[in-house]
């Protein structure tokens, strides 16, 4: 087994301790929205890593290793950009899987809120912290590699894919959101930690998506309640712009 793929062994272990809960039955028995402090340990243990080869001596040293053992496997090959599209199957999974007819945990509006919610914190973390840490791209030098933003985009969508569907397709979403992070390191993108980062910011602003998921489900209640007599009607779309590889979601009210 190649050293390379040894790490992503790792990595998989990693991610896989944010598998703590089942899905429940009833909205009453929901404990997707409750903030519990296991919930921390995971995205905790992975943004301490992260941060930790940006600064640490000997982490430094690690990732650099880490990027040899990869390369090496790449000898000859070429890269595989497929990573600008993978990044987006986890959330397609998120979104698509409810209208195959897989049953959710969620109804639809509140699935959209949860969504829209995660990757607005995902990404205010991504720039703020890329823009504050600069570490340099392995590749081109530029001063924004950490952390890695395409990581950070699959293993959001991935945990919302596991909280919704359950286990087994949180390990496909999962599974999808870690061939993204290899793929950042074969491509030469990004060191180890930017990825290891990545997946604890996603896997974090998943669970502050749920967290917010009552009061924001209140205030929509209450003012849909207060429109009650004007039947307002309300559409959301999730949108993807390929020129600038972002997504977002478009929110149509009509009065």
């Amino acid at each position: 087994m190649s050293k390379s793929c040894f790490l992503t062994g790792w990595l998989l272990l990693l991610c896989i301790g944010a598998w703590g809960q089942q899905p429940s039955d009833t909205l009453e028995q929901d404990r997707s929205t409750q903030v519990r402090a296991s919930q921390f340990i995971v995205p905790a243990t992975l943004l301490g890593a992260g941060f930790a080869g940006v600064w640490a001596p000997p982490l430094v040293q690690a990732k650099g290793w880490v990027r040899e053992q990869v390369a090496y496997d790449r000898r000859g090959r070429s890269l595989l950009r497929i990573d600008d599209v993978t990044q987006y199957v986890p959330i397609a999974m998120d979104l698509g899987l409810g209208f195959a007819g897989v049953r959710a945990r969620h109804r639809l509006r509140d699935r959209m809120l949860v969504t829209a919610t995660s990757y607005a914190v995902m990404t205010l973390f991504v720039k703020s912290i890329k823009y504050s840490a600069c570490e340099p791209r392995p590749d081109t030098g530029a001063w924004d590699a950490f952390p890695s933003g395409h990581t950070a985009k699959a293993m959001t969508a991935a945990e919302i894919v596991r909280v919704e569907y359950g286990p087994w397709w949180g390990l496909g979403a999962y599974a999808l959101g870690l061939g993204t992070a290899y793929l950042r390191l074969y491509n030469d993108r990004h060191w180890v930690n930017d990825v290891i980062c990545g997946t604890g910011i996603g896997i974090l602003s998943a669970r502050i998506g749920y967290w917010l998921l009552p009061v924001e489900s209140r205030l929509l209640d209450r003012w849909s309640a207060g429109h009650a007599d004007d039947s307002p009607a309300m559409a959301a779309v999730p949108v993807c712009d390929p020129i600038t590889r972002s997504v977002g979601l478009s929110l149509s009210v009509v009065f």
